[in-house]
């Protein structure tokens, strides 16, 4: 009978292909909503995430590198080591004022180099060869007429003999500082023993019981 009416009546048939129509339009649409739309949206979320991931994970190892390098910084002064330092103070306790009171201003308390001033104590210090000089740019540092050294050098010759042994050592400090230059070479032959004897063995230089002295100097390597 339904059959036949919607034979008989053609806009019942269009009517009825409409609604059916209708209703699989909104099961697709239902069924889309329900499964596509959703993992649409939780894929689009979980990529959303990723470059913040990403920066989280930079940022935390630059932070842990900043963190070492500081570390580093903080274990390992330039100049003397602490232990270098306490050593000499017990045991060169003249030279260590001798040296605070003359030295320390340009090089520092640790030997470590200020300004021009080149380091003296520690790691890199004291090479066997000077290295090229930087000139000061202060006019208290500035000879007014070249030292008899200077004045015989030749161009491009070194500033200095090598550094080897502890006598080296002393033939230059005892002509050449403290500076201002117009100070080079005032002290007294046992001020300038007893500022190398502190210098050497804050270092790290193997010292003798009675210290560094002119009859033993040649003998002592203060090469690392």
């Amino acid at each position: 009978m339904v059959l036949e009416r919607e034979l008989s009546n053609p806009r019942a048939r269009t009517s009825s292909k409409s609604q059916k129509a209708a209703v699989f339009r909104a099961d697709f649409l239902a069924e889309v909503g329900q499964n596509t739309g959703h993992s649409v949206r939780k894929e689009f979320s979980t990529m959303s995430l990723r470059p913040r991931l990403v920066l989280a994970l930079l940022a935390g190892f630059v932070g842990a590198l900043a963190v070492s390098a500081l570390a580093a910084c903080s274990v390992t002064p330039l100049g003397a080591t602490d232990t270098g330092i306490a050593q000499a103070r017990v045991k060169a306790a003249p030279g260590a004022d001798a040296f605070d009171r003359e030295c320390a201003s340009c090089h520092g308390r640790r030997g470590e180099g200020l300004t021009t001033a080149p380091a003296i104590i520690g790691s890199g210090a004291l090479p066997t060869y000077p290295r090229d000089d930087n000139s000061s740019s202060n006019p208290a540092f500035q000879a007014n007429a070249p030292t008899p050294t200077d004045a015989a050098r030749v161009p491009g010759m070194a500033t200095r003999g090598p550094f080897r042994t502890a006598q080296d050592l002393y033939d230059y400090v005892s002509v050449r500082m403290p500076q201002p230059k117009n100070n080079a070479g005032t002290l007294k032959p046992e001020e300038y023993w007893a500022i190398i004897n502190y210098m050497l063995i804050a270092h790290g230089v193997a010292v003798p019981a009675d210290g560094v002295n002119a009859g033993n100097a040649k003998t002592i390597n203060i090469q690392l």
